[in-house]
């Protein structure tokens, strides 16, 4: 009998380290999502900082230009507008990779429309995004699935009407 209480005696003392390795392995997952998550986030923060130095004080200056006189918009112009619209890219890009990473159901397709139906009421938006579907080649097919639908539903109006989108840029 004492035989056999100690055979129970090393199969539970071995089921539990097994356990605790486990729960070790568990952890470790949660730290390397969490890891990922802060890097997304830190890397969005950048990205905002640059962008925020690179577009300048009056925006809404270029994009008005942008809108009602499109011909005569400098390299500055563009370089501004480009730099708002892979802004407004990078978020919606984030919410996808925090949503890859952390499974919190974020609606990625609704996060994407809105900033492509104000991408699209400029004819510089609608030349960017075609310029960064050429370069990608092939990559982010999701994210511009999303572009095309919302190019081919006709949900973009012209900026000089008013956007198509609640709220504007």
């Amino acid at each position: 009998m004492k035989s056999s209480w100690k055979d129970w005696l090393t199969i539970a003392s071995n089921l539990a380290i097994l356990m605790g390795i486990l729960l070790v392995f568990w952890e470790l997952q949660q730290n390397q999502t969490l890891a990922r998550l802060q890097l997304t986030s830190e890397g969005f923060a950048l990205r905002t900082e640059l962008t925020s130095n690179l577009i300048g004080e009056s925006p809404e200056l270029v994009l008005a230009k942008a809108c009602l006189k499109p011909d005569e918009l400098t390299t500055e112009d563009r370089i501004v507008l480009a730099q708002i619209f892979q802004s407004r890219l990078s978020a919606a890009l984030m919410y996808r990779d925090i949503e890859s990473v952390s499974g919190l159901g974020f609606d990625i397709e609704n996060s994407f429309v809105p900033v492509f139906q104000t991408m699209f009421n400029y004819e510089y938006g609608r030349e960017f995004y075609q310029r960064m579907k050429d370069y990608s080649n092939g990559r982010s097919a999701d994210l511009f699935a999303i572009g095309d639908s919302v190019l081919e539903s006709g949900r973009v109006s012209d900026c000089a009407l008013g956007s198509a989108v609640p709220g504007g840029f």
